[in-house]
């Protein structure tokens, strides 16, 4: 039989009693206050019918409901679940294994609008009734953030698929391919994505020795800028202008993005180019005539050797320098050869008469083109000369040897003539004079006509020598004389310049 408790034991029992009702209500206070000031929706539901036997302030918050409004009322007839599905899903999970972690739902607020939580739910007993004590905490603009952000990478996909360059992103550690454009894919013949870059790409056996990763993020890890460069790909064997950039990926990570665009046919241009500015540029400077491109001013910007060697100066500088005032003589036909130079917009066959620096007259035969802009108004003149000064000398002095020649021709057949006319002149007139003395009147007569006679027979000789057309006997003279007598001879009658002929 047990002995009842003393005082002093009943006393020590109460204490006890009283400070674990004390540490009761404190803890209790503690939960209620964690409760209510949670930012988190916390609530209480039945397992039965799902009626809220209590929420918090975070709950009220989230979904707009007093908490007048929801205790006593089921989650149901409140409409709370977008989707009933996710409710059944939630207690089948909580029956399964007594709670949930992070479950992922949508709830509608008393505004109809949208909510995304993340749950995480326990079922307690109380009072022999089942109760789920849930906290569901609103992820609806973190949800937001990531649909806005995988709609925007959806877009910049888009746009990247409609360009018609090779794009392609890789992660700048691993290589590993992530994306590659429709065009990239269609370029290659298959899409690579999850492939190593520098082996499908290139057909490398590491890291390509170009690889530009480096230079896209700075010290600090951030990105910097564009980098643009160019090289031909040895599996496509075309060229490419690239634009590498990190970026960051969806799920965080700093990745290469490169944009690149076939550049070939424009490679093959500049080639193409190349050769024939070589080609033009030998000739320009290999040309046997002096090629030169000029301004309707006379500003000249270009010329060759043989055009500083036609005019005498020192160099191609020196013939920039040299304004065209220098080797103008007659400035109203320059003015008439830029009129024909923009009417007729080329002028072949001109043959202006200019100077060297030193002042030494030269002809030239020049061929020149206008350059003009899309108003039609003159820039440039391209044309070429050559120097024909010794070629117009040696037609002058044909054309005043050709003059003599007519001359002699001319001055031989009246020669002739003229001695047959001497002839029985000189032989009558001998023949009367052996039959007459010498002291006869008729005797003096006679011998001034046959001593005129004579005179006239040794011209006819002279005009016969300047004609060639005799064969005269060589004598010792003084060559003064002999010119002297041919001229006075010529100029009687006709006007010749013999300086063209290099006699005076």
């Amino acid at each position: 039989m047990t002995s009842k408790p003393t005082y002093e034991e009943l006393k020590k029992r109460i204490q006890k009693l009283e400070q674990s009702e004390k540490k009761a209500k404190q803890s209790e206070e503690r939960y209620r206050l964690a409760f209510q000031t949670s930012p988190d929706a916390i609530n209480l539901n039945r397992v039965s019918d799902g009626m809220y036997l209590d929420c918090n302030e975070g709950f009220t918050k989230i979904m707009g409901y007093t908490r007048e409004e929801v205790i006593g009322k089921t989650s149901l007839s409140l409409n709370i679940w977008e989707n009933i599905e996710d409710r059944k899903k939630l207690i089948n999970r909580l029956s399964k294994n007594g709670h949930v972690n992070n479950m992922e739902a949508r709830f509608v607020d008393k505004k109809g609008k949208i909510k995304t939580g993340l749950m995480s739910a326990h079922i307690m007993q109380t009072k022999g009734e089942k109760i789920i004590l849930s906290v569901t905490r609103d992820i609806t603009k973190i949800k937001n953030s990531e649909e806005a952000l995988r709609a925007s990478h959806e877009r910049f996909l888009m746009v990247l698929n409609s360009l018609d360059a090779t794009i392609y992103v890789a992660d700048m550690k691993t290589y590993e391919i992530l994306f590659m454009n429709n065009y990239m894919i269609n370029s290659f013949g298959r899409d690579m994505t999850g492939e190593i870059c520098w082996k499908v790409f290139r057909g490398e056996s590491g890291p390509c020795p170009h690889c530009k990763n480096d230079e896209l993020i700075d010290e600090k890890g951030k990105p910097t800028d564009v980098c643009v460069w160019q090289d031909k790909n040895p599996i496509t064997g075309k060229w490419y202008i690239n634009y590498d950039r990190a970026i960051e990926w969806t799920d965080g990570r700093m990745v290469k993005l490169q944009i690149a665009t076939d550049i070939t046919e424009r490679k093959q241009i500049e080639e193409d180019l190349r050769k024939s500015e070589e080609l033009y540029r030998e000739y320009f400077e290999e040309n046997i005539s002096g090629t030169y491109i000029s301004t309707p001013e006379g500003q000249l910007l270009a010329c060759n050797k043989e055009y500083v060697k036609i005019f005498g100066l020192d160099s191609i500088q020196h013939a920039k320098d040299i304004p065209v005032t220098e080797i103008i003589i007659n400035p109203d036909k320059r003015v008439k050869f830029l009129n024909r130079i923009r009417k007729e917009k080329r002028v072949t066959g001109y043959e202006p008469i200019l100077k060297k620096i030193d002042g030494t007259p030269i002809h030239l035969f020049e061929n020149a083109t206008g350059v003009f802009d899309e108003k039609g108004k003159l820039t440039h003149i391209r044309g070429s000369i050559l120097d024909v000064t010794e070629q117009r000398r040696l037609e002058i002095q044909l054309q005043q040897s050709q003059k003599m020649e007519a001359i002699g021709t001319l001055a031989g057949g009246i020669a002739h003539d003229f001695n047959n006319i001497l002839f029985p002149i000189m032989g009558h007139s001998e023949m009367l004079m052996m039959d007459l003395p010498e002291d006869s009147p008729s005797y003096m007569s006679l011998n001034e006509i046959y001593t005129g006679a004579i005179r006239a027979r040794d011209l006819v000789k002279q005009i016969l020598a300047f004609s060639r057309q005799e064969n005269n006997e060589l004598k010792l003279m003084k060559k003064r004389l002999i010119i002297d007598s041919r001229r006075l001879l010529v100029n009687r009658n006709l006007d010749v310049d013999y300086s063209a002929i290099g006699m005076g």
